[in-house]
């Protein structure tokens, strides 16, 4: 490393430290044959350094492993990485249509989405316009192109010293491509074995200079189709279930009485409607409850694959006034389109959106009834998807440069935006009572609820287009959210000179302001749509910081390091300030030894939407632990265990930040440039974790307040949870609970802990060169208390409610020899809990293969195989809801073939 000149270091703002290209990652590429250190820069600090590694544990992916493991998206090269261990959302999932249609997100360590701070060179962008499950704000990676990206690099550990708020669980940091001469010019084409969700991808990117100006960019475009369920054998099928009680047709058409009987269709009612679904409609039974008009094949009117189609870009641009400034400009812009599909539109009678009571009385019947339906695609003129258009766009100018001996500096102000356009049909709900039962004829005297005099033949009759498209509309949703922020660093790897050698130095300032804005329907805010009532969210936040760092070589082997930085946010009337530091030691006995250590303080200022969202319904369940104690039913007989109500949700503006804690230790060995291994402890403690009112909780609370009970009726804790909890009139449904009213408060615990392995080597013969290289991650425990003085949660207990691996591990095998490559890559989740939570289903792999050739030093073709063993999702006996696997962690997609050409015209050698 003595051929290293310490003047062509420089630090790119928030991006890290300057370091040879062999990294802790078991992915991480080989330095070249010559021997000659290459300049990276990777996350987790601001000070230069030649050294190899630091004191928290860093992963980098080059573009190189990227295309040699064959992951064809940012999703799913994050997935493969062990670190990210948390169940988000998938494309098919229902919370994913009705909350964050086609966004996707990385969960580090498991602590949720909103605990991982996602970067992208090295800068902020905005969130993801719509709320994570419709709670908390989240970075979308999904709109990130693969193709684009020079390297990944990810922080274990809290960040939050260095970078500020959010950074608790770690640090993700994407690099995209900057350093490019000539023009290259790519081409993938990716299509599945058993059909469906074919793709096209076409890139370019390339640089130009001219005397002090340059400039380097790229653009991808991507036409990706959709993937259907109907497509995929195993979930094309109520008949797919392993559970044989869920095997029954879906309830297209019924009635059903108050003790939730079904009533038989009309003679002949369902041999009427049979043309509908495809020809799948028929008389069907569910035992015990009796018959209805079903289709059992409806069920796969649903994407596995969203379709997108659209384009993304990224470039950067320089002037150099002299030798020691630059002014620059980095720039992206984006644009796409998604369709997806959930499910198909229904109805049922309700009386307000949401609720948990579905009866009308039937004056033609005399008796308490509920009538449902859902819409078949001959009748809504195809299937209805929901689509949504994405915008991004980010641009960050600022100038930076360097004076005296070994100072640089950089000043720039970034801007970042999402905004999007999202339509959905949705079910009049006034329109549609009329269609089906007509004018009201006032209300029952006996029971309290409506009356209705309906027609039974014009359920059972199919719609015209007209008719159904006199009840349906597009709700259209426009949300958007955007971060600014004005960043000046100074930084300084040589300060002063110790005997052991120069110690490092960088100081940060920011200022920068935040905001969102749902913009919901304002008809989505009311009960005009059948059950769909949904909140709206508006705020924006304004910040302050101003941190700085050490690195100090004590000994000629031991350097330490430390960082502080203090934050303060201003939103709604009120400010919440957080010092965070951080302190590690680097301890190398020999060159090729390394044992580090790192602890670090994090925080996350309190969520916006978690702060203005405003009142919407949810649909929950609960005990009622009042009417079982009043029937004298114990809890685990009662029959208002586990009832259906709605729960009203809105925000709170007196939320403080969230905090946590990481300590990280470990060692990296490393006797070349061939031969690599490091292990690295974990452990990370979240307080003051936000989360909503406990249902539960409120329930037992407002039974203990009753006469009798433990607590004093006009105590402040029952007047509150008396407050919240809404009931039916005593003549209907047994006055039981029909909705309670939350709020999230700082509350919760979560504390996580485990070991991170890595290893790589690398033989070169006469033959090739044979690379191996593995990853694991092993979590000891996870635990989370929702309120302090409650039981604990082993999160990765069977019957914990949650869903996350112990193990996670990844590895790859290539085999290189004059411009031939091959590699066979696989990932390995460890067991998980079943659907019945009572046991675990068994560890699922999956591999790939990539085949790569340089035809010239300027065009290279490669062949991917995805799922190379063509596996499905592990199967699981008792998962009894669609699609008969957890879609957090597997998809049916199959078998998928990869064809890509690459192409370069002028400029150096691919």
């Amino acid at each position: 490393m003595t051929n290293f000149s310490k003047r062509s270091f420089r630090v790119l703002l928030g991006l890290g430290v300057c370091i040879p290209a062999f990294t802790a990652s078991a992915f991480a590429q080989e330095s070249s044959e010559s021997g000659e250190s290459q300049e990276i820069i990777v996350t987790g600090s601001r000070i230069p350094t030649i050294k190899d590694q630091g004191p928290s544990p860093v992963t980098v992916i080059d573009s190189d492993t990227i295309r040699a493991n064959g992951y064809t998206s940012v999703p799913e090269l994050l997935a493969a990485m062990t670190q990210n261990s948390g169940e988000t959302q998938s494309p098919q999932s229902g919370s994913s249509a009705d909350f964050t249609p086609g966004a996707q997100q990385v969960d580090l360590r498991g602590l949720g989405p909103n605990h991982t701070l996602v970067l992208v060179n090295g800068r902020r962008i905005a969130d993801f316009p719509l709320p994570y499950i419709g709670r908390s704000n989240f970075t979308d990676i999904s709109n990130i192109p693969v193709s684009l990206i020079d390297k990944v690099e990810i922080l274990s550990g809290a960040g939050s010293a260095i970078y500020g708020s959010d950074a608790i669980a770690g640090v993700i940091n994407f690099k995209m491509k900057e350093k490019l001469d000539g023009l290259t010019l790519d081409y993938r084409h990716g299509r599945t074995e058993h059909g469906g969700g074919m793709s096209h991808r076409f890139t370019a990117t390339g640089g130009w200079s001219s005397g002090r100006f340059n400039i380097a960019g790229g653009v991808e475009y991507l036409d990706q189709r959709p993937l259907w369920a109907y497509d995929r054998a195993i979930q094309d099928s109520t008949d797919d279930s392993p559970v044989a009680s869920t095997r029954i047709a879906r309830r297209t058409f019924y009635r059903a009485d108050e003790n939730v009987d079904y009533i038989t269709p009309p003679d002949g009612a369902c041999d009427a409607l049979s043309s509908l679904n495809g020809g799948s409609i028929f008389l069907a039974n569910r035992p015990r409850y009796g018959d209805y008009c079903g289709s059992k094949t409806s069920i796969g009117y649903g994407t596995i694959i969203s379709g997108r189609k659209g384009f993304n870009s990224f470039g950067t641009m320089s002037y150099e006034l002299s030798d020691n400034a630059k002014l620059f400009t980095d720039f992206q812009f984006g644009i796409s389109k998604v369709r997806l599909m959930y499910d198909v539109t229904s109805w049922a009678f309700e009386q307000s959106s949401s609720s948990a009571d579905n009866y009308f009385f039937n004056g033609t019947t005399g008796q308490l009834e509920d009538w449902g339906r859902q819409f078949t695609p001959e009748e809504t003129g195809g299937l209805e998807m929901q689509r949504s258009k994405q915008t991004t766009y980010s641009i960050t100018p600022g100038v930076r440069g360097n004076f005296g001996n070994a100072w640089n500096y950089e000043l720039s102000f970034n801007y970042s935006r999402y905004q999007s356009t999202v339509r959905w049909p949705q079910i009049i709900n006034s329109k549609a009572k009329a269609l089906f039962l007509g004018a009201q004829d006032g209300v029952d005297e006996d029971s309290g609820y409506p009356i209705f005099n309906p027609d039974t033949a014009r359920l059972y009759t199919a719609l015209t287009r007209a008719e159904y498209e006199s009840i349906s509309a597009d709700t259209v949703y426009r949300p958007f959210a955007w971060t600014s922020n004005l960043q000046a660093t100074l930084t300084n790897g040589e300060l002063f000179q110790l005997p052991a050698g120069p110690v490092g130095f960088a100081v940060v300032a920011e200022y920068g302001k935040q905001g969102y804005n749902l913009r919901p329907d304002p008809l989505a805010l009311t009960d005009y749509y059948y059950s769909w009532k949904d909140s709206d969210g508006v705020g924006k936040r304004s910040h302050g910081a101003i941190g700085g760092e050490l690195r100090v070589p004590v000994l000629d082997f031991v350097t330490i390091s430390g960082a502080g930085r203090y934050d303060n946010f201003r939103f709604a009337g009120g400010s919440t300030g957080k010092f965070t530091y951080n302190g590690g030691v680097e301890v190398r006995p020999m060159e090729s030894l390394l044992f580090r250590a790192a602890y670090g303080t994090a925080f996350r200022a309190p969520d916006l939407h978690y702060v203005f969202t405003g009142p919407g319904n949810v649909e929950g369940s609960v005990n009622d632990y009042r009417l079982c104690a009043e029937e004298g039913q114990d809890i685990e007989d009662c029959d208002y265990a586990d009832i259906g109500v709605v729960v009203n949700r809105n925000g709170n503006r007196d939320l403080k930040s969230e905090t946590g804690r990481t300590l990280t230790a470990g060692l990296v060995f490393s006797p070349s440039s061939r031969l690599h291994m490091s292990v690295d402890y974990f452990r990370v403690t979240l307080d003051n974790q936000v989360d909503d009112l406990s249902l539960d909780t409120l329930a037992r609370t407002e039974a203990d307040c009753q006469p009798g009970g433990d607590l004093d009726p006009s105590s402040p804790t029952c007047v509150d949870a008396i407050a919240r909890i809404q009931r039916f009139p005593s003549n209907v449904q047994d006055g039981r609970i029909e909705s309670i009213r939350v709020n999230p408060i700082n509350i919760a615990r979560e504390k996580t802990s485990g070991i991170d392995l890595a290893f790589r080597g690398s033989l070169p013969t006469s033959f090739g060169t044979f690379t191996l290289s593995l990853g694991h991650s092993h979590v000891f425990k996870h635990s989370f208390q929702q309120y302090p003085g409650d039981p604990t949660i082993d999160k990765l207990a069977a019957d914990s409610g949650y869903y996350l691996p112990r193990d996670k591990s990844t590895g790859s095998f290539s085999w290189e020899n004059e411009g031939l490559q091959f590699t066979l890559s696989g990932t390995r989740l460890g067991k998980l809990p079943n659907y019945d939570e009572d046991a675990f289903i068994k560890a699922s792999y999956l591999f790939n293969a990539t085949m790569q050739y340089d035809f010239t030093d300027h065009l290279r073709g490669s062949l991917t195989i995805r799922n190379l063993l063509d596996k499905n999702p592990v199967k699981d006996p008792t998962w009894s809801s669609y699609p008969y696997y957890n879609t957090s962690w597997f998809d049916s997609i199959g078998r998928s073939v990869f064809l890509q050409l690459t192409y370069k015209l002028g400029g150096a050698a691919l």
